[in-house]
């Protein structure tokens, strides 16, 4: 192949991800969920806007076929189970699979089920923004362990700093999704401010 060649095939594929910035590949959890989320789950005790609630419905956003998105819903419920058992919240979680093949799917979803947040599994050929764009127009919290989805304004994510997980939270997009995080977690967190106007 020439240097020529080669170079058209790289910008190419450069396009091909710009063009497509939104329909994820499938992407990989930056920290297990073992690790992620039970810091996600404690946060939620500084959302002011949930502190009225008992209960706390979370909807987790997975592709039966897909083997990682599938893998991890059913780690995600079994942890769960277990922090329950552990009572370190102030809430108690009840969370329900939502199986989608494309973002706009979840609109029926969002619908009927009064989800309070959702968590997003690993995805494959869904585009990402849209389906946050939904979720934030209906005033729904985004959580994900992939740090790759904040870009598709997914506002709350735990990434890796220094080899240590560490909350990521897009403050804009978060208090368009209905958050209202206390200072207190800010001050832990990286906290970005992603402008949508």
């Amino acid at each position: 192949m020439s240097r020529l060649n080669y170079i058209y095939i790289t910008l190419a594929a450069i396009a091909f991800l710009f063009i497509n910035g939104g329909e994820s590949l499938s992407q990989q959890l930056s920290t297990p969920v073992s690790v992620h989320l039970p810091i996600m789950l404690k946060s939620l005790d500084y959302d002011r806007n949930l502190k009225n609630k008992n209960i706390i419905r979370i909807g987790i956003i997975y592709q039966e076929n897909f083997r990682s998105s599938f893998n991890t819903k059913n780690q995600v419920i079994n942890i769960a189970k277990e922090l329950e058992s552990k009572a370190n919240s102030n809430f108690q979680f009840e969370f329900e699979g939502i199986n989608i093949n494309k973002s706009d799917d979840i609109r029926d979803f969002i619908k009927t089920g009064n989800y309070d947040v959702v968590y997003i599994a690993p995805l494959r050929s869904v585009n990402v923004e849209n389906l946050a764009n939904i979720l934030r127009q209906n005033k729904i919290l985004a959580l994900t362990g992939i740090a790759e989805y904040i870009i598709y304004a997914i506002p709350f994510i735990v990434d890796l700093d220094d080899n240590k997980p560490r909350l990521v939270i897009d403050l804009n997009n978060s208090k368009l999704s209905g958050a209202d995080f206390n200072v207190s977690l800010l001050k832990l967190a990286k906290v970005i401010n992603t402008n949508n106007d």
